[in-house]
């Protein structure tokens, strides 16, 4: 019986993908009045947002990734969400968090990397400043940095792609800035800054980066302190965030009688919702908290 209905499911799935793939395959005349409107429907915006989203931090998975993840694990928590419970809502919670998975994906790959990113960066920038006192000019400091063993490649790889920048004739304040568009960096945004205003009134450059990347440095082992103090208080919240959600999770799956008359009327349905409400709204009260004493920190 679970096979016939799986089956019927995914046959419907099917269909209803099918009927939206020739809604959208609609023919227009190119170079119409109405070309534009036709061709871009409520799917298409939604697409273009998140391709966008996914865009503005270099070390994004891309939006074919995401949607591939997003459907197979989507698809997988609804089957495994019936198959255990052979109920639908189950089925459907389990297809919610099945597509909530990439985004969590995305929110710590884009942190860690950021971090990681800072730290090597940082190592960059003295190395930098070091090519700039040995005497070197901006470019060959630059081109000093690319072919640096002690510089990671990701580093390496943007400062050549600056080197390239300046040798096609574009200013530096303008390389830099493209340099600090690309890595989606704060302290790149500072280097460039102080790199154009070097260039306009004069200076000595290796003086300024040497400071910025002092400054990183200083704040990356600050960081690190405050974690480490906060690393305690941290478990205990991530451990109040999972803990109901686990445990309701948990009795849906092997208590079921418990939780039964929760699905009987739409009233303890909206309870029951009502509870994970709260419970939502009192992890974000705790995470705010704790990110404003985090920011009194400078972090």
């Amino acid at each position: 019986m679970k096979l016939i209905l799986l089956g019927l499911y995914g046959l419907i799935i099917c269909i209803a993908i099918l009927v939206v793939m020739k809604i959208r395959d609609r023919k227009f005349v190119p170079g119409s009045a109405i070309d534009e409107s036709q061709s871009h429907d409520f799917l298409e915006v939604l697409t273009t947002r998140k391709r966008k989203a996914l865009a503005k931090e270099p070390w994004n998975m891309k939006y074919e990734t995401y949607m591939t993840i997003a459907t197979v694990c989507t698809i997988l928590f609804a089957v495994l969400g019936f198959v255990i419970t052979e109920n639908l809502a189950y089925a459907a919670a389990g297809a919610v968090i099945g597509a909530l998975v990439p985004e969590c994906i995305v929110k710590l790959q884009t942190s860690q990397q950021r971090s990681n990113f800072e730290e090597r960066y940082a190592r960059g920038l003295r190395q930098f400043a070091a090519s700039l006192k040995s005497g070197l000019s901006i470019h060959h400091a630059i081109k000093d940095v690319c072919q640096s063993p002690f510089v990671h490649d990701d580093v390496r790889r943007e400062f050549h792609q600056l080197n390239v920048d300046l040798q096609l004739g574009i200013p530096i304040k303008e390389g830099f800035e493209r340099f600090a568009e690309r890595v989606c960096c704060v302290d790149a945004k500072d280097v460039a800054i102080a790199i154009g205003m070097q260039a306009k009134v004069g200076g000595r450059e290796a003086e300024v980066v040497e400071t910025i990347a002092k400054n990183i440095s200083d704040r990356l082992m600050l960081r690190k302190e405050v974690n480490s103090l906060f690393a305690g208080s941290n478990g205990t919240i991530l451990f109040l965030d999972i803990l109901p959600f686990g445990i309701i999770a948990f009795m849906m799956l092997f208590a079921r009688a418990f939780m039964a008359p929760y699905f009987t009327s739409t009233s303890m349905l909206l309870i029951l919702i009502a509870f994970l409400f709260f419970m939502g709204i009192g992890s974000i009260v705790i995470h705010k908290i704790v990110r404003d004493m985090r920011r009194e920190f400078g972090l």
